[in-house]
């Protein structure tokens, strides 16, 4: 088996929610209240009516329906109001990410989160600084123009300054 020559990893791409921060906890809790305040069952009970390409955000028209807008606000402020006591890095994270960035290794985070909960959250736990890129799905009206920008984001990394022997990506 090849190792890695660790000099020769020139980035990593790490998903946010699930990987380097546990936020499924906090974001249950919060939509769980929005669902109760509108008289529906909790968020895992309407699986059924969401769409599993979309993201979290793009769900809730699926969900609440024409109070999707007023629904998704209500949460967005519960949300945030209430994060910075609930959200913390999976064991191991911080150290790994500052053993990448020690490196010379180029970090980017990529997530579907609404991008002001992202840029709230990320100085929580981390500085800011620690990621040379990221990657908002939620930017996107489709599917079809998430791909053409990863596709675009990658070649741009590759023809900017990767230039690489080693790339990793690790998401949940």
């Amino acid at each position: 088996m090849n190792k890695l020559d660790i000099s020769q990893l020139k980035t990593v791409i790490f998903d946010w929610d699930g990987t380097l921060a546990e936020t499924r906890t906090p974001r249950l809790w919060a939509i769980n209240q929005i669902m109760a305040k509108y008289g529906l069952p909790d968020w895992q009970n309407t699986k059924q009516q969401q769409n599993p390409m979309l993201s979290f955000m793009d769900n809730f028209p699926l969900v609440f329906g024409e109070k999707a807008n007023q629904a998704y606000n209500e949460y967005f402020h519960l949300y945030k109001d209430n994060i910075a006591q609930m959200i913390k890095p999976f064991p191991g994270v911080k150290e790994l990410l500052s053993f990448f960035y020690k490196q010379g290794v180029l970090i980017s985070i990529m997530t579907n989160k609404d991008r002001r909960l992202l840029d709230y959250e990320l100085p929580l736990l981390f500085s800011p600084s620690i990621a040379t890129t990221f990657i908002f799905g939620t930017s996107y009206s489709s599917i079809s123009n998430l791909t053409l920008s990863l596709i675009k984001t990658i070649r741009f990394l590759i023809n900017s300054f990767l230039l690489f022997k080693y790339n990793i990506s690790i998401s949940d």
